[in-house]
């Protein structure tokens, strides 16, 4: 969805609705802005941890050649062992708020491999 939105302000830029190249309104500007968090966030949705859409997408493309269950059981260690690296990342730059994300992000991924019998 992140990239329609983004594709979309896009194509409203080409056509001159918008001028991203020098916004001179605060409407040019708030469309730029929406534009590059829409792209931020699907480029962040595409990380291959497993409650994310990437992990997701790792988890199909497994599961056509060995099955869903170790599929989702790869996908769903994959985004623990990314959880666990970024909370050692936010340690030693002393972010507690993004820590705590990535704390959640274990858990869904806990629960993700949990939920790979249904």
């Amino acid at each position: 969805m992140n990239f329609a939105i983004a594709a979309g302000l896009f194509g409203l830029g080409a056509i001159g609705l918008f001028d991203f190249a020098a916004p001179a309104t605060i409407v040019d500007a708030f469309a730029l802005n929406l534009l590059f968090v829409n792209l931020g966030l699907a480029i962040f949705n595409l990380i291959t941890a497993f409650p994310m859409d990437g992990g997701r997408v790792l988890r199909a493309a497994l599961s056509g050649w060995m099955g869903r269950v170790p599929a989702t059981e790869i996908a769903a260690g994959l985004g623990r062992t990314l959880a666990v690296i970024f909370g050692i990342y936010c340690l030693f730059k002393r972010d507690v708020g993004s820590g705590v994300s990535g704390r959640l992000h274990l858990r869904g991924g806990r629960y993700g491999a949990r939920a790979r019998d249904r």
